[in-house]
């Protein structure tokens, strides 16, 4: 994508040639727009990194990432269409360059195909004001659309602060501007705290996984019973509707007291939070390679594991949704 204003450079030499013209004109476009947004949220992700004052802590402005790339690839085509980009890019390759030989044809200089080794004009640099008129506007776009669609335009982050794995993780929480949803009604709340979500995990690029041979749901789950055995409860609670009456004299009447059998499995696992990079290596290559364990998540709560901790090698891992943690 690096290479997009070369593709544009050549394409518009190109363009009056049979089999290109606009369609692959439109296709340089846009990879010179997908490289300006993407360059663009880069800025934003470091900005974060700038002291934040006080008044604006825990108060970013939420965005919409999806929203911007798209706006960015249709508004700047439509402006490269309106204002016909190919045909005058394309007339203008050659006089935008310098000449170094000209013919004075009565009286009036004329090219003679000569220039200097400056060469033309690129065409990214003619299109630097189409850039920043895009840039500015899909992002305007984003951020109203963020608002219809959320409600609301700056985030309440000031819960994580108190949240164990937010505050473990390495990548500070955004100060200033986010595509990231973590307003606190995104929030799981879970007596007097609140818990961050198991998609909301996966968004901040992590990932749980449990040990295969162990792979269990819960502990003292209820094993429903099969039709067969639902036929024989309904036949024995009828049949002790019609029994003797003298139960019910002796005071030891049992009937409609059915006990159905449950069975408890073994206790759950703790979920092992992992980097979401680290997962294909975990389920299926753990004998080449194992990644590295950032803790474990039990009964709601973030247990961080030393840095030198790993996976057990040799052993078969399975994806898990995971939990809420706190």
């Amino acid at each position: 994508m690096c290479y997009s204003p070369l593709y544009a450079d050549v394409l518009r030499y190109l363009y009056n040639m049979e089999g290109f013209g606009d369609l692959y004109w439109s296709l340089s476009l846009e990879m010179i727009s997908a490289m300006f947004a993407f360059s663009w949220i880069a800025f934003l992700s470091c900005w974060q990194h700038l002291p934040c004052p006080a008044m604006l802590r825990h108060k970013p402005l939420s965005y919409s990432g999806p929203i911007y790339v798209y706006s960015s690839l249709f508004i700047f085509l439509l402006l490269a269409t309106i204002r016909t980009r190919g045909r005058v890019e394309s007339a203008a390759f050659w006089t935008d360059a310098e000449a170094l030989l000209t013919i004075s044809v009565n009286g009036t200089p004329t090219l003679a195909g000569s220039y200097t080794a400056d060469g033309t004009v690129p065409v990214v640099d003619k299109l630097m004001v189409d850039v920043a008129i895009t840039n500015f506007s899909a992002w305007a776009i984003s951020i109203m659309a963020n608002k219809l669609l959320l409600g609301y335009m700056y985030l309440d982050t000031r819960w994580t602060e108190k949240n164990e794995f937010l505050k473990m993780i390495d990548t500070p929480v955004p100060q200033w501007v986010t595509c990231m949803d973590l307003d606190v009604k995104n929030a799981i709340v879970i007596g007097d705290k609140l818990y961050c979500k198991p998609s909301m995990l996966a968004l901040l690029g992590f990932c749980t996984v449990l040990l295969k041979t162990k792979y269990t749901a819960t502990a003292g789950v209820v094993v429903a019973p099969s039709s067969s055995r639902i036929s024989q409860i309904i036949h024995s609670a009828t049949s002790a509707r019609k029994g003797d009456t003298s139960a019910t004299a002796t005071g030891t009447d049992t009937r409609g007291s059915v006990r159905i059998d449950t069975t408890k499995k073994a206790a759950p696992q703790p979920y092992q939070v992992i980097s979401i990079y680290g997962l294909l290596p975990a389920i299926m290559m753990s004998k080449v390679y194992v990644p590295r364990l950032l803790g474990t998540i039990e009964h709601n709560v973030f247990a961080p594991a030393k840095s030198s901790t790993r996976l057990e090698k040799n052993v078969p891992y399975v994806y898990s949704r995971g939990d809420c943690c706190g």
